[in-house]
């Protein structure tokens, strides 16, 4: 009963990432591959059910762990404050005596063939906290650096004189910045 409320809790959450995140450019699509090994001993695990639900498609690996290639729509985040060349989807996987496994985020750009890696832990290993294993990917670094540039001009971190801690102010409200050992 348990393991099916945060089944469905997991789908919910991934359902809610995809409706918040963006937009579909048809026509664009990248290609993905899945290898699913065990955390703890590096294995192949047979059986692992490969949900993505920007594709409605479910992938079962097979003996080797592998599951065959399969088309993903390019999904944009247009909340972001600088168009992406990427888009984003979710990956979940299931496998009996193994905790779910969620993957936000995995990016994909239009006519990409990507092989992913993913591990799932057993439930009764001794790394276990009985939740499932949620992952975020980290956007690309230099999309990222195009996002903080304009923003960094502004800020530098300076000391009180008469306390410890640190503040931050703008460069206009400072004459000359005082730099600080941390």
């Amino acid at each position: 009963m348990r393991k099916g409320i945060c089944r469905i809790a997991l789908c919910l959450l991934a359902l809610l990432f995809v409706g918040c995140a963006g937009q579909k450019n048809e026509g664009e699509t990248g290609f993905v591959a899945f290898t699913v090994l065990d955390g703890l001993n590096g294995t192949p695990i047979e059986g692992v059910k490969i949900v993505l639900p920007e594709s409605g498609q479910t992938l079962v690996t097979d003996g080797n762990g592998k599951t065959e290639q399969t088309s993903m729509p390019v999904i944009r985040d247009t909340r972001a404050p600088l168009a992406q060349e990427y888009g984003t989807f979710t990956v979940l996987g299931y496998c009996e005596g193994y905790h779910e496994y969620a993957l936000f985020y995995a990016q994909i750009r239009p006519g990409q063939e990507r092989s992913m890696k993913l591990f799932l832990f057993p439930v009764d290993s001794p790394m276990s906290n009985g939740a499932p294993l949620a992952v975020v990917e980290s956007p690309e670094k230099d999309w990222v650096q195009k996002i903080a540039d304009p923003y960094r001009k502004y800020l530098f971190v300076y000391a009180h004189k008469n306390t410890e801690s640190l503040q931050f102010k703008t460069q206009k409200t400072l004459d000359k910045p005082i730099l600080c050992k941390m």
